[in-house]
């Protein structure tokens, strides 16, 4: 019985050493046969987006003028409010001028004191000159005569220089703008006492006007290279270009302050708003970014397989800049079933 089973065994066992190999076999086969993922892909070209940013914004006066009293007097009136827009020369303020006024008075009437000495003492100086060519008076007298004169004359011009001095101050009872622009503040109030140099109010440029802007250091280089730069305040929206960084960081906020220049209408200086500006750059939509071993990208299909390109600095939930060729073409729809170098069949 037991030698009736050995070539049974024997044929058994070389049919199992035949199948093994075909056993071994079977895992790897299917496994390279396991069917390709279905995705949609469209060319990069027709997914870019336009990355918009924006930052907060002031338009700032260029030029700001402080216009003193040039006078020791009271305030009397203030002749204009703050936000009023005036031109060079317009009257701002008036002070009280009483002392003023007696003072060029009395200016003019010591003028008039000293012409009418100058033109007695010229008439005593010709007639000694008269007499001394007739030989009835001593040269001395002669060149008193000239000396007096002479010191009339001199104290003619001082008390005309006074009376110019006095006409000035007079004048100085009435501030006016030195340059056009818009009152932006008052820095006295009527009754108050002001000696020469003490500021009156404010003046700014109104047609001398920037904006500043304070952008993430990041976004700085982005806004230089932009297009369609605009301040945005309340519901009004100014044109601006030619950006200019300052280069200074602030190490707090990691901020750089950017200076832009008004290219049509103004804002009031002072106005606050947000300086929105479209980058040169291209983006991929937010929505087709998927994350894969923790950063960011988008698949591409390249020959059959999908291929995974991260995005250096892209942020979720927002444009991702990409310096894709237009026409590769980005997996759309099985992106967050794909993993790098998988099988992919593109369907319509």
């Amino acid at each position: 019985m037991r030698t009736s089973a050995l070539p049974r065994d024997r044929a058994m066992a070389r049919q199992l050493r035949l199948l093994l190999p075909l056993l071994l076999l079977m895992p790897a086969a299917a496994v390279g046969e396991q069917a390709p993922l279905p995705v949609t892909a469209r060319p990069a070209g027709e997914l870019f987006v336009a990355i918009e940013r924006s930052a907060p914004a002031t338009a700032i006066a260029l030029q700001r003028t402080e216009v003193p009293a040039r006078l020791a007097a009271p305030v009397e009136r203030f002749l204009v409010e703050v936000g009023d827009r005036v031109a060079g020369g317009d009257p701002l303020a008036r002070l009280e001028c009483v002392d003023a006024t007696d003072a060029r008075d009395a200016a003019a009437a010591r003028l008039r004191e000293a012409r009418a000495l100058a033109r007695l003492s010229g008439l005593q100086l010709e007639r000694v000159r008269r007499l001394r060519a007739r030989d009835a008076v001593a040269a001395e007298e002669l060149d008193r005569a000239e000396a007096e004169h002479s010191a009339r004359l001199e104290s003619v011009a001082a008390r005309e220089a006074e009376l110019a001095r006095a006409r000035r101050d007079v004048d100085r009872c009435e501030v006016s703008a030195p340059v056009a622009g818009m009152v932006a503040a008052r820095h006295r109030a009527v009754g108050d006492f002001v000696q020469p140099g003490t500021p009156l109010l404010s003046l700014v440029a109104v047609d001398a006007i920037e904006v500043r802007a304070t952008a993430p250091a990041e976004s700085a280089a982005s806004l230089l290279e932009a297009t369609a730069i605009a301040f945005h305040s309340g519901d009004r929206r100014y044109p601006v270009d030619r950006p200019r960084r300052t280069g200074v960081i602030d190490p707090a906020t990691r901020t750089e302050e950017i200076r832009l220049a008004f290219s049509g209408p103004r804002p009031r200086p002072g106005a606050a708003g947000r300086v929105h500006w479209r980058s040169s750059r291209t983006a991929v939509p937010a929505d087709l970014l998927v994350r894969r071993d923790g950063r960011l990208g988008v698949f591409l299909v390249d020959a059959g397989r999908a291929r995974f390109r991260p995005l250096d600095g892209a942020v979720e939930g927002r444009p991702a800049p990409a310096d894709l060729d237009p026409g590769v073409r980005i997996i759309v729809d099985g992106r967050h079933a794909a993993t790098d170098g998988a099988a992919i069949e593109l369907v319509e």
